[in-house]
């Protein structure tokens, strides 16, 4: 690639420039109601068909009118077990005279709601602009292969060169705020799903400058940067390269000017599933990669219930879904939806270059909510007015990861969970003694995309996860030498080994469960459990697995395991040479 002579702004997700300040949502009071509908057919959080209303009148003589499920339907603390599938939640604004605890003691008291719980102020972060630099491409090191001078490289370029349909067209879906043309950006038709004040207009549209109010001015430009480390045209001699070519970028704005609420991130996954929402087209793409590099703070480390259900419905319809972990230096535990089930939550390290070793950046929150790592510090993407700046949080290296993983989906179609379960395994850790990272967590590493690549095709393959015989391992002369002097001797000829390569190191306390099941046995009665394991290599008679399904899972220590994983039998027809004789 040449190398282009531009405007480059240094950017960190950390301070501010912009005439709405980040916190403009958290002054305003919601809540989410959710309550059982009475009829299969969805209806989204911006719709009202499914209920009327009901006024109270305040201290004030102001009227604080609520949405009341059609049925009026009074829920007892028993319906706790009612599912989050089947809820409809909807937003209700608080008036600033009434205290949020107080207003969330007056809805719960009424028995209209399943749950009242708040609407969790988000926002993407700001940034100071400093010196220009003219720099691109040659400044996109994580783009290298992953080496010892490279310790927080992903391999990406290694990974381009392994697809085999580079041009295969993949769909990934942008959550973000502060999307700004670029000539060297191609967007898909996107939409509108803040509703931060009675300015917002929730439908059709994407770009910042259409929706800010008269008189206002807004000079965020987050979404343009994300939307750019993703899919920036490649190859053009413009600007900088994408992680990800043949790429359609579809821009859905969740956020005002850098700042919104929860429950509109949720309406858009919701959409994304097929609710129909009043002024948007139903939804009729096709799943993708869905990253929201954004995030905010719930004090009791809980993910709430609505935006839970809003993506377990999208990973259910096929979206991946990946987000950034927060810039708070800060537990992930306590900031969604990263905290949530069913993402994948990317947390930022340095440069791990000129001196400054591979570790966790400064900014970047950490802890065991953390599924893989990537670089955030000095990503090279777009900025405003067609110019090139440097990003760094949690916000960009969200979007390598996705990236990374709509490139290899280019030749692998495996479930949202399959591409999480691949996240610790793809993951290389070059941290140094003393090293922040191996004090407060950072997953297994950052994210190699060929080690990505690899296992993938390994998983579709079917020898990702396999049982073998332990002599298949050496070579031929080592295998007749094995059974002539070890003193098991011939029995090693039907000794099988478990090979987990889905499966990171365990933890501990974690320990893995081995079933194998004849006809009508299942993993949930256990009566195929041949065993409980504390190791990662596991060692068995192979007439433990003739004629049966093999199934392993990852157990904690309060003994919540994992989804149970296939294991293929078929290396266990390979009888080693040194036993045919």
């Amino acid at each position: 690639m040449k190398k282009i002579n531009t405007t480059l702004f240094a950017i960190a997700c950390s301070a501010a420039v912009m005439s709405v300040p980040v916190a403009a949502a958290e002054a305003l009071q919601r809540l989410v109601v959710s309550f059982k509908t009475d009829s299969a057919e969805r209806v989204s959080a911006q719709s009202t068909s499914q209920t009327d209303s009901h006024c109270f009148t305040l201290n004030s003589g102001t009227n604080w009118c609520v949405p009341v499920p059609v049925q009026n339907r009074v829920y007892s603390a028993q319906a706790s077990s009612v599912k989050a599938a089947e809820l409809k939640s909807q937003v209700v604004s608080v008036p600033a005279e009434l205290p949020l605890e107080q207003a969330i003691q007056i809805l719960s008291e009424t028995g209209w709601y399943q749950l009242v719980e708040k609407d969790i102020a988000v926002s993407v972060g700001t940034w100071n602009l400093e010196a220009p630099n003219d720099q691109y491409f040659a400044e996109q090191f994580y783009f290298s292969d992953n080496s010892a001078d490279n310790p927080n490289g992903s391999s990406i370029l290694s990974q381009w060169t392994l697809l085999k349909n580079p041009e295969k067209l993949i769909h990934v879906y942008v959550l973000d705020t502060g999307f700004r043309v670029a000539n060297d950006l191609d967007y898909q038709p996107g939409f509108n799903f803040e509703t931060v004040d009675e300015n917002s207009r929730p439908g059709p549209g994407f770009l910042e400058d259409d929706f800010i109010v008269e008189g206002g001015s807004c000079s965020n430009m987050h979404g343009v940067g994300v939307a750019g480390v993703v899919g920036a045209k490649i190859n053009n001699d413009t600007a900088v390269a994408g992680t990800t070519g043949d790429v359609a970028i579809h821009p859905l704005r969740v956020m005002r000017c850098g700042s919104g609420f929860m429950s509109d991130v949720a309406t858009a996954l919701n959409w994304l599933s097929g609710d129909s929402i009043n002024g948007f087209p139903d939804f009729d793409g096709v799943p993708g990669v869905v990253n929201m590099s954004l995030g905010g703070k719930n004090a009791d480390a809980l993910c709430p219930s609505y935006i839970q259900t809003a993506i377990n419905r999208a990973t259910a319809a096929g979206f991946v879904l990946v987000t950034s972990a927060g810039n708070e230096g800060d537990s992930a535990d306590f900031y969604i939806p990263g905290n949530c089930e069913n993402v994948i939550n990317v947390g930022a390290t340095n440069t791990g270059l000129s001196g400054h070793p591979a570790d966790i950046a400064s900014f970047s929150n950490y802890g065991p909510k953390l599924d893989v790592m990537a670089v955030g510090e000095e990503v090279v993407g777009l900025v405003i007015d067609n110019k090139v700046g440097y990003w760094s949080g949690t916000s960009s290296a969200s979007p390598l990861v996705a990236g990374m993983i709509a490139n290899a989906k280019k030749d692998f179609d495996f479930t949202p969970a399959q591409w999480a379960s691949l996240m610790p395994i793809s993951s290389v850790s070059r941290w140094v003694d003393g090293a922040r990272c191996n004090e407060v967590g950072c997953a297994n590493g950052v994210l190699d995309a060929v080690k990505l690549y690899e296992n993938a095709q390994k998983l579709q393959d079917g020898t990702l996860d396999s049982l073998t015989l332990s002599l298949n391992a050496v070579s031929a002369c080592r295998q007749k030498w094995m059974l002539e002097n070890l003193s098991k001797g011939q029995k090693l000829c039907d000794q099988a080994v478990i090979k987990m390569g889905s499966m990171a190191a365990l933890n501990e306390g974690e320990y893995i469960e081995v079933h194998a099941l004849r006809s009508g046995q299942t993993v949930e009665d256990g009566t195929g459990l041949s065993g409980s394991y504390t190791q990662s290599t596991i060692v068995m008679d192979k007439s433990e697995f003739v004629d049966r399904t093999v199934f392993v899972r990852r157990c904690d220590a309060q003994g919540q395991c994992q989804y149970p994983i296939p294991l293929s039998t078929l290396a266990l027809n390979e009888t080693p040479e040194a036993c045919l004789e």
